[in-house]
C-alpha cells in the first residue's frame, strides 16, 4: 500500500514537473536571447560613443563635398548687372520667334557667341524667366565654399547646415562667363545623426 501511495506521488511530481520543466526551457531561451540583445546593445552604444556627437564645419564640408559631387540640375542663374551686359556684348539675342509664337516662347535666346561662351552648360539656347531672375538649365556638381552656420535642426538628432558652393563647370566654359552669371549658390542643408555618423537628409 505505501508503494502504491509512494509511485502516485512520484507519477504526480512528474506530471506536475512538466510544465515546469517547459517553463524552465522557455526561460533559458528567453534570458539567451536577452544577453545576446543585451550585447549588441553595449556594441552600438561602443560605436556610437565612437561618433562625433556634435556637427562641426569640417566634418559637415566634408560631408556635402561628397553629397554634392554628383552632378544635378540646377539653376543657373544671371546676375543683373550680368544680364544686361550680355545684351550688350551680344552673347544673347532676342528670339525671333517669339511673336510667331505669340509670347509663348523666352524673349531672350543664347546667340553663336553665348553657346561657344558657355559651351556643354547649354542644353538648349533659350533662357527662362523665373521672378527677377534670368535662368537656364544645366547637369552641374558642385563644391563647399565656406560653412557659414550650424544650427539645431527641427527635430531631435538633426542639424541644420547653411553653405555656399561654387559650381563645377565643364572644361569648355570660357573664363568669361564669370561676367554674366552667378558662379555659385548660399543655401542649407538637413543633416540627421544616424549610428554610423551625419549624413544628409535633404
Amino acid at each position: 500500500m505505501n508503494v502504491s501511495k509512494n509511485y502516485l506521488f512520484l507519477v504526480c511530481l512528474f506530471v506536475i514537473s512538466l510544465p515546469l520543466s517547459g517553463c524552465n526551457q522557455e526561460n533559458q531561451k528567453l534570458q539567451a536571447e536577452n544577453a545576446a540583445l543585451r550585447s549588441k546593445l553595449q556594441t552600438l552604444e561602443s560605436e556610437l560613443a565612437k561618433q562625433p556627437r556634435e556637427l562641426d564645419r569640417k566634418a559637415a564640408e566634408e560631408i556635402l563635398n561628397k553629397y554634392l559631387s554628383a552632378p544635378s540640375k540646377k539653376d543657373i542663374k544671371f546676375t543683373e548687372e550680368g544680364f544686361q551686359l550680355a545684351k550688350v556684348d551680344g552673347v544673347i539675342s532676342e528670339n525671333p520667334s517669339r511673336e510667331a509664337l505669340r509670347a509663348m516662347a523666352s524673349p531672350w535666346i543664347f546667340s553663336k557667341k553665348g553657346i561657344v561662351i558657355f559651351g556643354s552648360l547649354l542644353n538648349k539656347d533659350d533662357i527662362e524667366f523665373q521672378g527677377k531672375y534670368s535662368t537656364f538649365k544645366s547637369n552641374l556638381a558642385e563644391n563647399v565654399v565656406s560653412i557659414e552656420e550650424i544650427t539645431d535642426g527641427p527635430y531631435p538628432g538633426t542639424k541644420v547646415v547653411q553653405f555656399i558652393t561654387n559650381y563645377v563647370f565643364p572644361p569648355d566654359v570660357k573664363q568669361e562667363i564669370v561676367k554674366y552669371v552667378y558662379l555659385g549658390k548660399m543655401t542649407k542643408a538637413l543633416f540627421r545623426r544616424y549610428d554610423d555618423g551625419w549624413r544628409v537628409e535633404e
